[in-house]
C-alpha cells in the first residue's frame, strides 16, 4: 500500500509542477491564477484523491484476515514448543 500511496504522491506532485510550469511558459501570476489553472488544480485535486483512495481500498481488500488462531490461511502451521524441526534439532 505505501509503494501505491507514494505513486500517488509523486504523480500528484509531478502535475503540480507541470502546471507551474505551463503558468510560467504563459506568462501568468503566481498569485493570480486564472480560470484555466483553477480548472487544472481542481482537476489534479480530485484526481490524486480518488487515486489515493483506490489505493488504499485496494489495499484493505488484499489484506488476508486472520484465523482466529493468530495465524494467517497462508502461513505455515507452528508446532508446539519442543517439537523437532527439519534438521532433528529441538526448537525452542
Amino acid at each position: 500500500m505505501r509503494a501505491q500511496l507514494t505513486g500517488v504522491v509523486i504523480l500528484g506532485y509531478t502535475v503540480l509542477f507541470t502546471i507551474t510550469t505551463w503558468r510560467a511558459m504563459r506568462g501568468q501570476s503566481l498569485i493570480h491564477p486564472d480560470t484555466a489553472t483553477w480548472t487544472a488544480l481542481a482537476v489534479t485535486v480530485v484526481v490524486t484523491a480518488l487515486l489515493a483512495a483506490l489505493a488504499i481500498s485496494a489495499a484493505r481488500r488484499s489484506e488476508v484476515a486472520p484465523t482466529g488462531d493468530g495465524h494467517s490461511p497462508g502461513a505455515p502451521p507452528r508446532g508446539p514448543v519442543g517439537s523437532l524441526s527439519r534438521d532433528r534439532t529441538v526448537a525452542r
